[in-house]
């Protein structure tokens, strides 16, 4: 019984992280109804923020976070304006090769700063949340239970920020509705603009929490963004808490089946899940 205990709050620990990622992407996604194939790219820069705040002043990720966040709020308004702006009414696939060159820009941008090497912040290095801590009876990892939390403070911060103020209650009228919004004096471009900076802000908080206990190189996104537009989907298109709820879902998934059968094994058992899903409820678990 310890022992089910055990995988399922693993599960539980990765599914928070699973979902802060795929909030980001929802967030976008449902704002813009724009597909951000550099997400997972995002991710990777906010991961090497956070192991370049620690390499030059020992300060631990998890403290480093809120710089990744910064950082990447800036690129997610840089990318709005240097080119999500110039293809916002374009054909989706124009839009879809747009956001695929920004990933794959970042991702050489990275290789070139920090070459190819895997990066990793070592436990005995990090002063915060080192080892593990017993809880009923479970031995759980202190960084991946502290990312837990965290995540879970920032999806709720993000939360409350969206349907309790005027600036978030904005951005989900434009994601209903840009052409009532825009007549009823919302200021579209700028919602956009603060979409993108918050949905990267927030996957860069992500990855700067995984960089605790995560290898770090540039192509680390791909299995994550990947992950996240199966959260998405599963969740309910332009549905956030559809993300929060598939993200933490395929968490206990991808635990349960490590545990049941080889951990190599563990996506093809998140897209079995995905597809059952999909099959039973096409527009997902919260979709509209």
């Amino acid at each position: 019984m310890e022992l089910l205990f055990q995988i399922i709050l693993n599960g539980l620990i990765w599914g928070s992280i699973y979902a802060l990622i795929a909030i980001g992407l929802s967030l976008i996604w449902g704002v813009m109804d724009i597909v951000n194939f550099a997400h997972g790219d995002f991710l990777v820069v906010g991961m090497y923020v956070a192991y370049s705040v620690f390499a030059a002043t020992q300060l631990d990720p998890l403290i480093a976070a809120p710089i990744a966040g910064i950082v990447l709020f800036v690129v997610g308004m840089l990318t709005y304006y240097l080119i999500i702006r110039r293809v916002e009414g374009a054909s989706l696939l124009i839009q879809i090769v747009a956001t695929f060159a920004v990933g794959l820009f970042l991702k050489n941008l990275m290789q070139f700063i920090f070459k190819t090497d895997y990066l990793l912040i070592k436990d005995e290095q990090q002063s915060f949340f080192s080892g593990s801590v017993t809880l009923f009876g479970a031995d759980i990892n202190s960084a991946q239970l502290a990312t837990a939390v965290i995540s879970i403070i920032v999806a709720g911060i993000f939360f409350v920020f969206v349907y309790n103020t005027r600036t978030g209650r904005s951005m989900l009228a434009v994601s209903e509705n840009p052409y009532a919004a825009k007549l009823m004096g919302i200021n579209i471009t700028k919602i956009n603009v603060i979409a993108w900076g918050l949905g990267a802000a927030i996957v860069g908080i992500s990855g700067a929490l995984l960089s605790k206990f995560y290898y770090i190189f540039p192509t680390a996104g791909a299995h994550f963004g990947l992950l996240s537009f199966i959260i998405v989907a599963m969740g309910g298109f332009k549905s956030m808490w559809g993300a929060l709820v598939a993200g933490i879902t395929v968490g206990v998934v991808e635990a349960l089946a490590s545990f049941a059968s080889n951990s190599s094994l563990k996506v093809a058992f998140v897209f079995l899940v995905y597809i059952v899903v999909v099959l039973i409820r096409p527009k997902g678990f919260l979709g509209k």
